[in-house]
């Protein structure tokens, strides 16, 4: 590891200390986190018609999707976390290096000053890595959003079930 990786290493092990910090906390108090999926992919295709399967068969697409839901969910809060320390970490070097930029200095604006910081080697990973969490984060959302619609579909159709609905919701046969 070079020189200059040894400062933007130990900013980056400072920017994770809350999520760590975060677990503990969840640990101490006795509260789980959400397992991971134990799904295939295949198990998570939805039918065209969710008439045709059976109430057993519901139950464990509902139970699947908020599962993982609470598992999207809780990485999201990760990442936004994480996110968030990152760039907490990029704002306290920039503003650091802009206090420590001479007085007398009217040409440089701040504009080029900050740009100027964020270029700084002890800084830079952490830019990248804000920008992937940035990145990770939407991801995660939009699976998440992905979950929630499917689970809220399977949801609307247990529920039309237990109302005595048919398919066309008004109490014809299920099989179409």
């Amino acid at each position: 590891m070079t020189d200059q990786a040894k400062p933007a290493q130990s900013l980056l092990q400072y920017a994770s200390a809350g999520v760590k910090l975060t677990h503990q906390v969840l640990a101490q108090l006795g509260l789980p986190t959400p397992a991971g999926p134990s799904v295939e992919a295949t198990q998570l295709l939805l039918p065209q018609n969710l008439g045709t399967i059976e109430n057993g068969e519901i139950a464990t697409y509902l139970a699947t999707y908020a599962n993982l839901m609470a598992f999207a969910q809780y990485q999201v809060a990760i990442a936004a976390s994480n996110y968030d320390a990152t760039n907490e970490a990029v704002k306290l070097h920039t503003r650091k290096a802009l206090l420590a930029w001479p007085k007398d200095d009217k040409k440089t604006s701040i504009t080029e000053r900050e740009a100027l910081a964020l270029m700084d080697p002890k800084v830079t990973p952490l830019v990248v890595q804000r920008t992937h969490l940035a990145t990770l984060k939407r991801v995660l959302e939009a699976v998440l959003a992905g979950y929630e619609a499917k689970y809220n579909a399977v949801s609307r159709e247990l529920s039309r079930r237990e109302k005595g609905l048919g398919v066309h919701g008004r109490g014809d046969s299920y099989g179409g």
